[in-house]
C-alpha cells in the first residue's frame, strides 16, 4: 500500500524515531561498564549523524552497525577522553557544592570562578565527542579543538545549551521513576539526534560531503 511506502515522508520520520531510539539503548548498554562513556556516546553520535544523513538514495550501514562501528574503531581514545570529563566533571561538582555551602563572604569569588570554569566544561563536553567522531587527531587535539569548533560555532553551541538545560530542568522537576522511564528510554536518542541536526551544520563546513554517503570512517580528514 502506498501509505506504507518507505518514500512515505510520515514512514520515514517514524522509521527515523525508532532508529534514534534503538541508538540510544545501545548507547545505554554500551555505558554500562561506567568507563567506556566516552567511546559510547562518540559511537552514538556517529550513528545518530549517519541516521540524519540517510536518504535512502545509498546503504548508509544499519544504526547498530554504524554504532559498533564507530565504538570499536573509537574505543580506546574515546575512553580516555570520556574519562578525563568525567574527572573533571567532578572536580567541578565538588567545587561547586563546596564554595556554595561556603559562609564566608570570600567564597563568592571562587564559586563565581568555578561556574566559569564549568561552563567552560560543558561546552567543551558538547563538541568533544562529536570532534572525536569524525576527526583523527590526538587526546589533546580533539579537546583544543572542542573549543574552536563551540567559537566557531557560537549559535549551534547556545542552542545545544539551551536544550541540555532543558533536559537537567526536566530531570530534576521530575519524579525518579519517570526520568528513568521516559527519558533514558526515549529521550537521550532522541536529543542526540537532535544534537546531530546541528553536527552535521556545523561540520558542513570543515569536511567533505561524501562522508556522509560513506561507511568509510578512514576517509575523513586528518589534521
Amino acid at each position: 500500500m502506498e501509505a506504507f511506502d518507505q518514500d512515505n515522508p510520515v514512514i520515514r520520520t517514524i522509521g527515523k524515531i525508532a532508529c534514534a531510539w534503538l541508538i540510544g539503548f545501545l548507547w545505554l548498554i554500551a555505558c554500562l561498564p561506567v568507563f567506556t562513556v566516552g567511546a559510547a556516546t562518540t559511537a552514538m553520535i556517529y550513528a545518530e549523524m549517519k541516521l540524519l544523513n540517510d536518504t535512502g538514495k545509498r546503504d548508509m550501514g544499519t544504526p547498530a552497525a554504524n554504532f559498533w562501528k564507530s565504538f570499536r574503531e573509537n574505543f580506546r581514545q574515546g575512553t580516555a577522553i570520556g574519562m578525563i570529563y568525567l574527572a573533571a566533571g567532578v572536580l567541578i561538582a565538588c567545587g561547586l557544592y563546596f564554595w556554595n555551602r561556603s559562609q564566608a563572604p570570600s567564597a563568592l569569588v571562587p564559586l563565581g570562578l568555578t561556574w566559569g570554569i564549568c561552563i567552560l566544561f560543558l561546552i567543551s563536553a558538547l563538541w568533544v565527542f562529536a570532534v572525536q567522531a569524525l576527526f583523527i587527531h590526538p587526546v589533546s587535539a580533539t579537546i583544543r579543538y572542542s573549543f574552536a569548533a563551540a567559537r566557531q560555532n557560537g549559535k549551534e553551541t547556545v542552542l545545544m545549551l539551551i536544550v541540555l538545560g532543558n533536559v537537567l530542568y526536566f530531570v530534576f522537576r521530575t519524579p525518579g521513576w519517570v526520568f528513568l522511564f521516559f527519558y533514558l528510554n526515549f529521550g537521550v536518542g532522541l536529543t542526540a539526534y537532535l544534537f546531530s541536526v546541528f553536527y552535521t551544520n556545523a561540520f558542513r563546513k570543515y569536511i567533505p560531503q561524501e562522508w556522509q554517503d560513506s561507511d568509510d570512517e578512514d576517509s575523513l580528514p586528518e589534521g
